[in-house]
């Protein structure tokens, strides 16, 4: 299974079977505790470091909060439900690359 950024609990079966003269086979039922709001919250602001980082952060015009502030103090940054909705960085000189890590932040 993959992280559940669900809001509850998730449950999967897992058949395990035996090939062969046995023909044994068993189930696994797993449990996955959804990740809390503090976990997405701080999974956000990993990957607006690594945007920070990769795209010359120390050089921006306005880097007002960043790394510094909590995360609703960031410029260009807004939230909605506590998770990151929106980013603006206009005019902001930034140099290099979005990081992969920003495709973790989502909306879920």
């Amino acid at each position: 299974m993959s992280e559940n950024t669900e809001s509850g609990e998730r449950s999967a079966d897992v058949i395990l079977s035996q090939v062969g003269s046995e023909g044994l086979s068993a189930t696994l039922k797993v449990k996955q505790k959804a990740i809390s709001s503090a976990q997405l919250r701080e999974q956000d602001s990993l990957a607006l470091v690594a945007l920070y980082n990769a795209t010359n952060g120390d050089a921006w015009t306005n880097k007002t909060g960043w790394k510094t502030a909590r995360l609703e103090q960031w410029y260009g940054i807004y939230l909605g439900n506590n998770r990151v909705i929106r980013i603006e960085l206009y005019d902001n000189q930034l140099a290099g690359s979005i990081p992969a890590e920003i495709g973790n932040i989502n909306q879920s």
